[in-house]
């Protein structure tokens, strides 16, 4: 029975990585004609498994932070087995990757950590990426103390279907996120203070806490009558979304165009507040899927637009994924921007039916 049990476990393991278990909503569009009346899909909860530890380093923040640039170091922090990095040895600026590898369960698993928000001796966040659709963040916050730094490390891994999250409890995915931060925060303890030991620190018991985190989710779909990589030379085309700015003060056209990393900017309108963000590209060039994630720029709040275009009855099928960070601390910029949520699907879906009418009426 429990051989059996962990076949199963190690098969629903990899094709949730791979995307194939992935659980959202959808609605269910016919291919009909420009114009017509689409039911679309409102804001829904998108549950996080989230974590946050806090120690005290006998070094002052700048010893703290040019520790933890090194990717090497990071990589302690992963929950898989055996992890390696692959690419830079130290993240240098915002936009800085890497693939760490490694194997969980025996199943060979790598994903991407992208250095997004950086403030020298403060503050230093994350997004990793595996597989399509599963997202993770880390954010680490340094405090200069009288006699050390205290840093605060707070992670948040997205639980992006019921069955995913069936698996993180079989796989005891928080116990390995508490072994891997216990251990990689002792590790950086002993390197300044070589009167500690890892053992011992790691002998006091767990320090970390645990809680689950909210984004919300929106979903949309259209048909378009265009082949995919006319819809993909649309939404990439830098002119069209000048002028897109000019018309609806929305411009995202270095973010879904760009082929490095980024930082790529991000400038939208809601109601009578403006807004910007910097876009990191999470995957490599697809001429059909796009994944980019942001960074508010006056919030730090993070996002993430995916797009996915698939060839179907003569046209395109254009999925737009869009998923909000809800705010966890009250200032007038968060208040403004909870206030403003319910705009963003209403924005999309206008410029994606723009797209939808400009690209079938070239085609007449």
């Amino acid at each position: 029975m429990k051989k059996v049990i962990g076949i199963g476990l190690l098969l629903a393991l990899i094709a949730v990585i791979g995307g194939c278990g992935r659980t959202i909503r959808k609605e269910e569009l016919a291919a009909g004609t420009k114009g017509e009346k689409r039911e679309t899909s409102q804001f829904v909860p998108v549950r996080f498994q989230a974590s946050r530890i806090s120690v005290k380093v006998n070094a002052d923040p700048k010893q703290v932070e040019q520790y933890l640039m090194d990717t090497r170091y990071l990589a302690l922090w992963s929950v898989l087995e055996n992890p390696k990095v692959v690419g830079k040895e130290r993240f240098e600026r915002t936009g800085d990757s890497v693939w760490i590898k490694g194997n969980m369960l025996g199943v060979p698993i790598k994903f991407k950590m992208t250095l997004v928000h950086y403030q020298p001796e403060q503050e230093l966040y994350y997004f990793y990426y595996l597989g399509k659709t599963k997202m993770g963040t880390m954010r680490l916050n340094l405090q200069a103390m009288q006699d050390g730094t205290k840093i605060v490390k707070k992670a948040e891994n997205e639980v992006a279907s019921p069955s995913w999250g069936e698996i993180m409890d079989l796989v005891k995915y928080n116990q390995r996120v508490v072994k891997s931060s216990e251990r990689g925060l002792a590790e950086l303890q002993v390197r300044f203070d070589p009167g500690l030991s890892v053992q011992g620190l790691l002998s006091q018991g767990i320090r970390a806490e645990f809680n689950d985190a909210f984004y919300q989710r929106y979903s949309f779909q259209v048909w378009i009558k265009a082949a995919p990589e006319k819809v993909m030379a649309d939404l990439t085309d830098l002119n069209n979304w000048q002028k897109r700015e000019e018309k609806d003060h929305w411009n995202l056209g270095a973010c879904l165009a760009g082929k490095e990393s980024g930082p790529y900017p991000v400038r939208i309108r809601l109601g009578d507040q403006s807004y910007q963000a910097d876009c990191f590209r999470m995957n490599d060039q697809s001429a059909q899927f796009i994944s980019t994630y942001w960074v508010f720029q006056t919030t730090d709040q993070f996002a993430r637009l995916q797009i996915q275009l698939k060839p179907i009855r003569s046209g395109t099928q254009l999925q737009l994924d869009y998923l909000q960070e809800v705010p966890k601390l009250i200032s007038p910029e968060t208040i403004s921007l909870i206030q403003n949520l319910e705009l963003i699907p209403r924005n999309l879906e206008k410029i994606l039916n723009d797209v939808k009418n400009e690209l079938e009426d070239a085609g007449q």
